[in-house]
């Protein structure tokens, strides 16, 4: 079966989505704004076009179903998610779904019948910008997620779900079909751009990711003294923000000495009074580590609390440990893995096996049914940002990798 993907068609439709953007540098494009509205029926749109019967779900999964009423097997999903951070790029999410799309094109072009049917989504939600959660819709969809007070959790703007989807017209049907996808497929596929470095160095075009790697979050606050920053001299002060600075050096230390096992970050920082002529009473941080070994990242995450709470008997300092989660890694499908590994050679595709350092929807639904990604390298390893980029022709790749997967799961008929 040749069925080549139409680079110019997949580049408009790239370039279609990252026009669907609030105002901003870069794509703008958060769950349920005019923006995502407009991307939403732009995807209806196209899913129509090529035969396919189009639903919404409660939370604002979109889903494009193929219509073959004979086929009684489970379908197989494929797709990502259309929703940006701020200031983001063209690619994160919307490559997935435009290389779910041209597969549809392709087959639908080439009148290709079906074992099985075949569902295009574009998942609401992964990115967390709105709620601070990430992966909602997906989490929605396969019931990972506390249902009750769910729609009472409020966003950014002090928006609760609850207003947007009474603004979407689908709340009455939120709690009843809560968890209506967690049986629903036979197999799930997310195409993916890399967001990281390691694809373009090594030379390769296609990444098949065997695992999600853990990921840990731990508050870290330190309490000192405010006093006045004029007249206080230095050997009488008890500043938190010394305790926090010394403890965020110790995390990077920490991380580059585990290099390629772990990454670990401090992200967020809040000062307390935070006045320029205040010594710092209050330093709140996030640690984030993300490992793909489990027991690596919690004794890792162990010894940077044990020398947080050194820092702050050194210091004379309290040291408060809260918010401690932690999500455990997640493998993929073996079965599919070595699908797309068969793919690829037979193809002569540079690929590697790598891990993904970010979470995905494929992530969600793994526990659920057999899932897998294929990624493509990401210019410069740069991701959420405006300067995001991947070549069309890596993408017009993974269109082939994945159709081909297709074939060989007995998705698409023998001809």
């Amino acid at each position: 079966m040749k069925l080549n993907a139409n680079r110019e068609r997949i580049k408009d439709r790239i370039n279609m989505l990252s026009s669907l953007s609030e105002r901003g540098i870069g794509v703008n494009r958060p769950t349920y704004s005019d923006s995502w509205k407009r991307a939403i029926a732009y995807l209806k749109e196209i899913m129509i076009s090529i035969g396919m019967n189009v639903k919404l779900d409660p939370f604002g999964n979109l889903i494009g179903e193929t219509q073959e009423t004979n086929l009684k097997r489970k379908p197989v999903a494929i797709g990502s998610h259309i929703d940006t951070v701020t200031n983001g790029g063209a690619y994160d999410g919307a490559m997935g779904i435009v290389v779910a799309l041209e597969c549809m094109s392709l087959l639908r072009g080439n009148s290709i019948d079906l074992e099985r049917p075949i569902h295009v989504i574009a998942f609401a939600e992964e990115e967390g910008s709105l709620f601070g959660i990430g992966c909602l819709g997906s989490r929605y969809m396969v019931g990972n997620k506390w249902k009750k007070d769910l729609l009472n959790i409020v966003d950014r703007n002090s928006i609760t779900l609850k207003e947007h989807l009474l603004n979407l017209g689908t709340k009455d049907e939120f709690e009843g079909q809560f968890g209506w996808a967690a049986k629903k497929y036979h197999a799930f596929i997310e195409p993916h751009i890399e967001q990281g470095p390691y694809l373009e160095k090594w030379d390769k075009t296609i990444g098949i990711v065997n695992k999600v790697v853990a990921i840990s979050r731990t508050k870290v606050t330190f309490h000192g003294k405010a006093n006045h920053a004029g007249t206080t001299p230095m050997n009488y002060r008890k500043d938190a923000s010394i305790g926090m600075a010394r403890f965020i050096l110790k995390v990077e230390e920490k991380g580059k000495a585990l290099e390629d096992k772990i990454v670990a970050t401090v992200g967020e920082v809040i000062l307390k009074p935070n006045l320029h002529n205040v010594i710092p009473g209050t330093a709140q941080t996030v640690m984030e580590i993300r490992s793909a070994d489990d027991d690596l990242l919690s004794e890792v995450k162990q010894n940077l609390k044990d020398i947080a709470l050194h820092i702050g008997r050194e210091l004379d300092l309290g040291v408060e440990i809260s918010k401690d989660l932690i999500v455990p890694s997640q493998n993929f499908d073996n079965n599919i893995l070595e699908i797309l590994k068969k793919v690829c050679k037979k193809e002569d595709i540079k690929y590697a096996v790598i891990q993904s350092w970010a979470g995905h929807d494929a992530k969600i639904f793994a526990p659920f049914f057999p899932s897998a990604m294929i990624m493509v390298p990401s210019k410069d390893g740069i991701s959420h940002s405006p300067n995001e980029f991947s070549k069309i022709d890596d993408i017009a790749l993974a269109t082939k990798v994945l159709i081909r997967s297709l074939d060989l799961l007995n998705v698409i008929r023998a001809s």
